[in-house]
């Protein structure tokens, strides 16, 4: 539109000509006229419904964290019921009838609601428990030994020494859990005696002890360091 004052043009939303400044009268009475119903009605219509998508949206996002948050637990869950759990149970049977016992404790482990507790297959739960408790403490070692040369990377804490602990504690009942805990047994003391340098007293001491607090390598439940010093030692003239 043309400024009634200095002929320039200006926009109808203008209150104000830019370039000599008179007050456009047309547009500052549209601007402090109120609105139609119409007007009103449409942009109460536009609130609400970006009121409602925030709304979906914000249920939608719910709904997709608990599935994923609960995905694991809703498939698991699943594989312990029916003729899933049968199969399972008969293929940890299987697995522990010949000996591969890491393939048993994977049939568990990632089919179990409850994880390591195994409480899902109660007929081979103190297998399971040993097993777990005899890998989870030489998964370290078993590192070292294939895939890197630092012994750092070697866990010679209390925590770590609980597994150890966990495994001597258990007290099997049936003959083929005798069986396991011997064979096993033989195993994780070849482990500490050869790669963490503990004595047969002390490994009988951990086998005895209450606790893993109880334990104590050279007068103190801290043996962390003192493990790490014997095994550098070891490794120098090895």
């Amino acid at each position: 539109m043309i400024c009634k004052n200095c002929g320039g043009s200006c926009s109808p939303s203008d209150t104000k000509c830019p370039y000599c400044g008179s007050i456009n009268e047309i547009a500052v009475e549209k601007q402090n006229s109120p609105k139609s119903p119409e007007s009103l009605t449409l942009h109460k219509g536009l609130i609400k419904g970006i009121y409602t998508t925030l709304t979906l949206t914000m249920i939608v996002t719910a709904l997709l964290a608990y599935y994923y948050n609960n995905f694991d637990q809703l498939k698991r869950s699943n594989q312990v019921k029916g003729i899933n759990r049968i199969k399972n149970l008969e293929l940890i049977h299987t697995y522990l009838d010949n000996k591969q016992y890491l393939r048993a404790l994977s049939v568990g482990y990632n089919t179990d609601p409850s994880y390591s507790n195994f409480e899902s297959y109660p007929e081979v739960q103190e297998e399971l428990l040993m097993i777990y408790a005899y890998s989870s403490f030489l998964y370290d070692i078993q590192s070292y030994i294939t895939t890197t040369s630092n012994l750092d990377y070697i866990d010679c804490s209390k925590y770590q020494f609980q597994y150890a602990k966990d495994f001597y504690n258990t007290f099997p009942t049936t003959e083929r859990s005798i069986n396991i805990k011997e064979e096993l047994g033989m195993s994780l003391d070849l482990y500490l005696e050869y790669y963490y340098q503990l004595t047969d007293e002390e490994i009988l001491d951990l086998k005895e002890a209450l606790t893993i607090d109880d334990f104590q390598i050279e007068g103190t439940s801290y043996f962390e360091g003192i493990l790490k010093e014997r095994i550098i030692a070891y490794e120098k003239t090895h």
